[in-house]
């Protein structure tokens, strides 16, 4: 047997040729979500669609856009179910701000006041200017329904953005 040679038939120079033909080959793969995570050996004509910090795949460019990845489907529901109800307590403060007020007012008092709970009802009820033992006044309701109008909007902005992506 001879040094060039090894227990098969081809000898090692040809083989390492052969496999760096086929590194340097590019990939019909088409680059979806499990390639994305798959780390691979780059050379120079591949590192302008690399990622440098963790060696992955970035998704290139597909005319104007970005190609999309998918999102598990169980991932939408859970952002259903949680913006959903921002959105209902949104309307409820948009519609009712007299009802949410005397929620939250009724919440704060029910805690003792070394409770962090109370603590934070406190710092809402002062950062709105609401006054507990009163009534509240048009200045509050108007931030009550800023407030609504707020979780509405960044709800929906959410919800939209997540069912476009997918």
């Amino acid at each position: 047997m001879t040094p060039s040679t090894s227990a098969g038939s081809q000898p090692r120079r040809v083989r390492q040729e052969a496999r760096h033909e086929m590194e340097q080959r590019p990939s019909k793969r088409r680059a979806s979500s499990p390639d994305l995570r798959r780390r691979v050996r780059y050379t120079t004509a591949d590192r302008t669609n690399r990622n440098s910090h963790s060696g992955l795949i970035c998704p290139p460019l597909v005319g104007p856009r970005l190609r999309r990845i998918r999102q598990p489907v169980g991932m939408r529901w859970v952002i259903l179910a949680v913006f959903v109800p921002a959105i209902a307590y949104g309307l409820l403060n948009l519609l009712t701000p007299r009802t949410t007020i005397a929620w939250q007012r009724r919440s704060t008092a029910r805690h003792p006041q070394d409770d962090p709970r109370r603590r934070v009802g406190s710092a809402f009820q002062q950062w709105i200017r609401d006054d507990p033992a009163g009534a509240p006044s048009g200045v509050v309701l108007r931030r009550v329904r800023v407030i609504g109008l707020v979780e509405i909007a960044l709800s929906v902005v959410v919800i939209l953005i997540v069912f476009a992506v997918s």
